[in-house]
């Protein structure tokens, strides 16, 4: 039977809203952990749920009363409860409305406090333990994506407090839970928390439980995490696979830990024993050993293998891995010794019917069109995305810039409208006159500095383990702080393998690259010639464009001229068009008129209107004639005609490979002859 303990208190800090205060954005979760849901130790919560729907925290039924009700309240009535799908958002299911800004933020500006009304959203369902699973096994609660923070409670007992819309969390239900079940399991949603404030993303505003809900089981003797990082030897031939893996246990065990190549053959191995609770460090060497890249994504499995007493197995799980190895050389982003380029687009989660909550079929297809259309790097932009979208990177082979849930650009509209600053001043002198400022609010605050880490750490743990992942990022257009190098430092402890990017830092104090948005051709000429470089011309970082050539209308444009600027100076290593997709969302008028509909086609306001169609492909994510362009300007081969005879007909083609690794044996080439000689003028 479920234990009948207390729980946690209301709020954190007495007479103050978990949702209101920035020191609050985690109660009873348990620590960040790389991602893997076990097919069979897992039951998903998804599907139908009671839904309720209230103005405010303070009108939400009380989820300790028998079928969520306040029993002192006579009005709530079963009547006031529908249904809802997860995931999903509310405001796309028939409760409230989607509202998007790109700048400024759709609340009062106070942080860290948010308006009495509130939109809440409580959700109920019920669930049995399956009677296969072990008595004595540890049962959790994990959400992958909660926007913007809730509350949870199991069996009318408080659990635990989250917020960080795109990261994960998990809770210890076990002591609640009664396996003999029914269970009941309620979930409070507040539209808007101190964490509103970081989260101001050029996107639309949805609310919801929008990412899967698992009901997890583990062995009380188990693999608790692993980080597995790659290595190669200094003339990038053999390998070494470094395994740290977290073992939870009170007894003796042994640990087993195999690699094998795309043939399922053992190709390395390793074995750890000991007592008890422990971090198991291990070094396997693999000789010859094939190296991943976004050109050639050749991935390896490893097994990790627990056994205690006189068990086969108590846990075992597998974890794809692709060796390759990153750094800067002669300031270069370099993998596996040899410098990249960014061939990329930034990408929002975005369906025209589910908004964030995006099936992975859809994701696929967005990744193949960009495999298909010459795209080699992807940005997560602006906060970690589907977490399985990392397994069809590692699997399909693009670089990817991994970012933090992490932008306050609505700080600047805050500082910058009081003063007046016209928007024809430029951007650069209103970034002085301004930037400072903003980042007092958030970035550069210490109380707000537990947020930031936090948001850095469970990105992190989470995506660790996926090759495709060559760099992290701090956020976006959040200014600069003293937050953010505590984040650069957080970075490099947990993992030094991987470089870090923040475009927000000008002069790349807490990044190992500088990054700019939409400069110039000339002005990214002269950077690359000036920022950073010694007066014997050398230089310790590199150059990318975190975005560039926005997407919007007939754009992008300058395409080649980009191209013919990163081809010629080395030190430019490529860009991140803004961006992939339109975000319109299908909305259908009471009058029958059905469009993908932008800001101000819901009545919200304050709004920005169609800045939220500015992509490569559109809200059906159909390619528009940009990203045919795109292919065009991005692909790997260029056909040069470099002698012609006029007399004789004769032309001599030049061939190039750009790829950074590949050979051009995996393509044919056709062509076609015509001829205009009797053509007259």
């Amino acid at each position: 039977m479920a234990s009948h303990s207390r729980g946690i208190p209301p709020q954190e800090v007495d007479g103050t809203p978990d949702y209101c205060n920035e020191s609050v954005f985690r109660r009873n979760t348990l620590p960040p952990r790389t991602y893997y849901i076990p097919k069979d130790a897992s039951l998903s919560l998804n599907g139908q749920w009671d839904f309720h729907y209230a103005s405010s925290p303070l009108a939400a039924p009380d989820p300790t009363a028998k079928n969520g009700q306040k029993s002192t309240d006579e009005h709530k009535t079963k009547d006031q409860w529908t249904t809802i799908q997860v995931p999903g958002h509310w405001q796309l299911q028939g409760h409230g409305i989607p509202h998007y800004t790109n700048v400024q933020y759709p609340i009062p500006v106070c942080p860290p406090f948010v308006p009495s009304e509130n939109p809440t959203g409580t959700y109920r369902r019920s669930f049995f333990v399956p009677g296969s699973w072990g008595s004595t096994y540890q049962l959790r609660l994990r959400f992958d994506g909660v926007d913007s923070a809730y509350h949870i409670w199991v069996n009318g007992v408080l659990i635990g407090y989250a917020q960080g819309s795109r990261n994960s969390s998990e809770f210890d239900v076990t002591e609640y839970v009664d396996r003999a079940g029914p269970n009941e399991l309620v979930v409070r949603v507040y539209q808007w928390s101190d964490g509103s404030y970081i989260e101001d993303q050029d996107q639309w505003w949805l609310s919801g439980i929008f990412r899967d809900v698992h009901l997890l089981y583990f062995p009380q003797s188990r693999i608790e995490d692993w980080f597995l990082r790659t290595d190669l030897d200094a003339e990038y031939k053999h390998g070494t696979l470094i395994a740290e893996i977290d073992i939870k246990t009170e007894s003796h065990s042994e640990l087993v830990v195999d690699v094998l190549n795309h043939n399922q053959d053992v190709v390395g191995t390793a074995e750890d024993s000991g007592v008890g609770s422990r971090k198991a460090m291990l070094n396997i060497p693999i000789n010859d050993v094939y190296q991943w890249t976004a050109e050639n994504p050749i991935l390896y499995t490893v097994r990790i293998q627990l056994q205690v007493g006189d068990m086969i197995f108590t846990h075992l799980v597998e974890q794809k891995v692709g060796f390759r190895k990153v750094e800067l050389k002669n300031g270069l982003i370099c993998v596996n010794g040899q410098p990249i380029r960014f061939r990329g687009v930034n990408r929002h989660d975005h369906h025209p019917s589910f908004g964030r909550a995006v099936p992975l079929d859809f994701i696929r297809k967005d990744l193949l069109l960009m495999k298909t259309h010459n795209i080699n790097a992807l940005r997560c932009s602006h906060y970690p995305s589907h977490p399985k979208l990392l397994d069809l990177a590692d699997e399909l082979g693009l670089w990817v810039i991994d970012e933090a849930d992490l932008e306050c650009h609505g700080f600047y509209d805050a500082i910058a409208r009081p003063l007046d600053i016209p928007e024809e001043v430029d951007y650069e002198e209103r970034k002085k006159l301004t930037f400072a400022h903003a980042a007092k609010f958030t970035s550069d605050n210490p109380s707000w500095k537990a947020a930031y880490l936090d948001r850095m750490a469970q990105l992190i743990h989470r995506d660790k383990n996926h090759a495709s992942v060559i760099i992290w990022s701090l956020g976006n257009e959040a200014f600069y702080g003293q937050n953010h190098r505590a984040m650069y430092e957080l970075a490099k402890d947990i993992d030094p393998t991987r470089l870090v990017h923040y475009e927000g830092d000008p002069h790349a104090e807490s990044a190992d690259m500088y990054s700019y948005m939409y400069p110039s051709v000339e002005r990214l000429i002269s950077l690359a010639a000036t920022e950073g470089v010694r007066s014997d011309g050398t230089f310790e970082k590199p150059i990318v464009l975190c975005e560039y050539a926005h997407a919007m209308g007939n754009g992008p444009g300058w395409l080649e001229d980009y191209e013919k600027a990163f081809r010629t100076y080395p030190r430019l290593q490529g860009g991140f068009i803004w961006e992939w997709a339109n975000h319109g969302l299908w909305k259908e008028d009471p009058d029958g008129k059905s469009y993908y509909a932008y800001g101000g086609d819901f009545g919200d306001v304050p709004n920005d209107g169609t800045f939220v169609m500015d992509g490569l492909l559109y809200s059906t994510h159909k390619p528009t004639p940009g990203l045919l362009e795109l292919q065009k300007v991005y692909q790997p081969v260029e056909t040069q005609c470099v002698s012609y005879s006029g007399a004789s007909g004769n032309c001599t083609l030049k061939i190039t490979n750009l790829y950074d690794f590949v050979s051009l044996d995996h393509l044919t080439a056709t062509w076609k002859l015509e001829s205009f000689i009797n053509a007259t003028r």
